[in-house]
C-alpha cells in the first residue's frame, strides 16, 4: 500500500472516529444505560444509536483492511 492509500484509510478511520464523538456526545445525557432509559428513548436518540452502531462498525472495517495492512507494509 502506497503512501496516498494509507492517507486515504486514514482519512477514513477518522471520518468515521469524528461520527462517533458526535454520537458519543449527543447521547452522554442518557448514561449510565439503564432499562427505563432506554424504554423512553426517543427515535431521533434510537438513530442515533443505530449511526453509533454502523460507524463503530466502519472503522473497525477500515482499520482492519486498509489502514493496518499498509501500516505494516
Amino acid at each position: 500500500m502506497n503512501q496516498d492509500m494509507c492517507a486515504g484509510a486514514l482519512g477514513v478511520c477518522e471520518r468515521n472516529a469524528d461520527r462517533l464523538r458526535w454520537a458519543m456526545k449527543r447521547l452522554s445525557p442518557l448514561m449510565p444505560l439503564l432499562p427505563e432509559t432506554l424504554a423512553d428513548i426517543s427515535e431521533l436518540d434510537l438513530a442515533v444509536f443505530d449511526q453509533f452502531i454502523v460507524r463503530f462498525s466502519k472503522l473497525q472495517d477500515a482499520m482492519g483492511a486498509k489502514l493496518l495492512p499498509g501500516i505494516l507494509q
